[in-house]
């Protein structure tokens, strides 16, 4: 209720520089679409904790996959061999897990390129050691296959940088071909078209994750757009709702403001009470117009509605200027003691301006003011308002510059 009372205005958002900066990369051509720093930064806030959790996922099943094939291999490998395979694929399923848990973590600080590109790394090596354990050519390209797949896999589906993709693309081709050159395979026609296969599957998937890329940044600038558009759609509603609700001379809220919050008061009384109403009116104002002009009385006004203004105490108070010379104060949860207190200060305040006002006998500015309490629901505002009224004229009746209840 008190967002309006001193005139305050929408929350501002320094965004065009923004909204401009989008605007000129979505006229850019599809393929070359970067984003600068800065839109690099907010994509990544807004997409880090959805991506950990679908990579910590993805190495879970890793894991889960990895074992199952573990079991069949007990019936493959050979007896003497087994105890080195159990331990390679353990090595496998374990970094896949502890990654998993890592990526969980919020507070932890190592990149998530890095949390997926070891195991990854790992796999391959694992898988090329089992594949050399098997002494067979079959299970030799069986195990590299499954490491390189695995590999494809996080390419294409974890989020990782075009960099990155390409670093760990790159590694396991070289562990890839290493293991070629060590394994049961001795035709060099064969070597070169395994490798050769497996590069431009790579070479493949790097394209098509570029292309992803960006698209995903595409979908982001639009997202962003529209939500730059909707934000400075709302701030425009709230600055003119604020302008209708607040008197332009003295950036207070005005009448239609005040009506609106007896109405809200006047419905659910019971949460307000004491409640009281102090209407204010500045002494011979009319004589201040005539003898100094217009332009002095509108600065009367507005040194008068600063003086309000400033006594306000708790944030449900409701100031407004209630029409010409004359505010409303409207104090929610205050008795009648506490109610005159407000107003001796608000007076007081006036009074110590010393503004000139050569219509006024003293030959300065004061301010009347009646005071009207409620302590029972059965009372409304406008009743009160009444009464405050019928106060300010007594006020007014013994001389002016005071303050009557």
């Amino acid at each position: 209720m008190s967002d309006l009372r001193a005139g305050a205005g929408p929350n501002r958002h320094d965004t065009p520089d923004v909204a401009a900066q989008i605007d000129g990369l979505l006229a850019t051509r599809l393929r070359k679409l970067q984003l600068p720093p800065n839109l690099q930064k907010l994509y990544k806030d807004r997409n880090d904790m959805i991506n950990r959790r679908m990579a910590a996922s993805w190495c879970i099943r890793v894991a889960w996959v990895n074992a199952l094939v573990t079991i069949f291999d007990v019936w493959i490998i050979p007896a003497a061999r087994l105890p080195y395979t159990l331990a390679l694929h353990l090595l496998i399923s374990g970094s896949f897990v502890i990654s998993a848990t890592l990526m969980r973590q919020q507070k932890f600080r190592v990149k998530d390129h890095v949390l997926v590109i070891t195991p990854c790394i790992i796999t391959m090596i694992a898988a090329g050691l089992l594949g050399l354990l098997g002494h067979s050519t079959d299970m030799f390209l069986s195990y590299l296959t499954m490491g390189i797949v695995i590999v494809f896999i996080a390419m294409m589906f974890v989020h990782l940088k075009l960099r990155h993709a390409i670093w760990l693309g790159s590694l396991s081709l070289l562990i890839l071909s290493l293991f070629m050159l060590r394994g049961p395979i001795r035709n060099p026609a064969e070597y070169v078209q395994i490798v050769l296969f497996f590069t431009c599957s790579m070479a493949s998937i790097m394209e098509a994750r570029r292309i992803q890329n960006i698209y995903q940044y595409r979908m982001f600038l639009l997202q962003t757009r529209e939500e730059l558009r909707m934000a400075e759609t709302s701030r425009r509603n709230e600055q003119l709702s604020s302008l209708a609700y607040t008197d332009r001379l003295t950036d207070v809220p005005n009448r239609r403001y005040f009506d609106e919050m007896a109405d809200t008061i006047n419905a659910q009384p019971d949460a307000y009470l004491p409640l009281s109403v102090c209407l204010f009116d500045i002494d011979h104002f009319k004589n201040l117009n005539d003898k100094l002009g217009h332009l002095q009385g509108d600065r009367c006004l507005r040194l008068v509605a600063t003086c309000l203004r400033g006594a306000l105490r708790n944030p449900d108070d409701v100031l407004a200027r209630y029409g010409g010379e004359e505010f409303v104060l409207m104090l929610p949860r205050t008795d009648q003691e506490g109610a005159q207190m407000v107003a001796e200060d608000i007076r007081a305040a006036v009074l110590a301006l010393a503004h000139p006002n050569p219509g006024a006998a003293e030959g300065y500015v004061t301010i009347s003011a009646g005071i009207a309490t409620s302590a029972t629901a059965d009372t409304p505002v406008e009743a009160l308002l009444a009464q405050a009224d019928d106060a300010l004229y007594r006020a007014k009746a013994k001389g002016r510059d005071r303050v009557c209840v």
